[in-house]
């Protein structure tokens, strides 16, 4: 079996595993209306704050973009992904994978590519979208594609910590509680901002919001990112082969 036919096939039983679950199509056109309702009434909420109370929201517009786009999107794009997975587990395909011509390593690879291909198509279109921030296209791929390293955490953060989708959604709260966290680092000033570092998706979004505001810094914040994202997936995907295993 060729590894291009190994991906089609399983992508083809994603689509119909989303097609069929209605929370599933729900949660991936959430992002989207959440993209456009920022784009068209951020500025009409900006302009009503600075005539009522004199207070300029345009310096947060990296803030709102980022999150919205590189948290909200690739943690949506994760669940999704997880939660096909435990419907796997649900179903019992995924021990019966161990017995089909279909390499072990070719569905890890599949299940951290995917999301990562999702997570980037929704960071950049959710970004374009709302049209808040300013900054180059080379730019905004380089952290898209960093970015969207997000959703396959988040997707082998449910599949390896849930036993089933019941279990999923229990963990639904805390993982959206979690993401919030770079928000809350945006308002604590530098040097201790960096703490929040221990959070590994807080650096792309750190690269976002200095690369937004002309910083010279973000490539070095991006590297940080990228380098512990990594080390978060390698051990998400060794337990989800332990668990496979098993």
């Amino acid at each position: 079996m060729q590894i291009t036919t190994a991906f089609r096939n399983l992508g083809r039983n994603d689509v119909k595993v989303i097609g069929r679950d209605s929370f599933l199509i729900a949660m991936l056109a959430m992002i989207i209306i959440v993209a456009f309702l920022i784009r068209f009434l951020t500025p009409t909420v900006a302009e009503s704050l600075m005539e009522s109370q004199g207070f300029d929201l345009t310096p947060y517009y990296p803030l709102l973009t980022g999150y919205s786009a590189l948290m909200l999107g690739t943690i949506i794009a994760g669940m999704i992904i997880g939660f096909i997975v435990l419907d796997e587990r649900d179903d019992n395909t995924l021990t019966a994978l161990m017995v089909t011509p279909l390499p072990l390593n070719w569905y890890l690879l599949y299940r951290v590519s995917i999301p990562v291909v999702l997570g980037f198509i929704l960071i950049i279109a959710s970004t374009l979208i709302i049209n808040l921030v300013a900054m180059p296209l080379w730019q905004l791929v380089l952290i898209a594609l960093s970015g969207s390293l997000v959703a396959s955490i988040t997707a082998l953060f449910f599949a390896t910590f849930a036993d089933n989708k019941v279990a999923g959604f229990a963990l639904v709260k805390i993982v959206s509680t979690i993401g919030f966290t770079p928000v809350i680092s945006y308002f604590v000033p530098e040097p201790w901002q960096f703490l929040f570092g221990i959070f590994p998706p807080y650096w792309v979004i750190k690269a976002f919001w200095t690369a937004a505001e002309g910083g010279t810094l973000w490539p070095l914040y991006l590297a940080i990112g990228i380098v512990l994202m990594i080390a978060m997936l390698w051990y998400f995907v060794r337990r989800l082969n332990r668990i496979m295993h098993a």
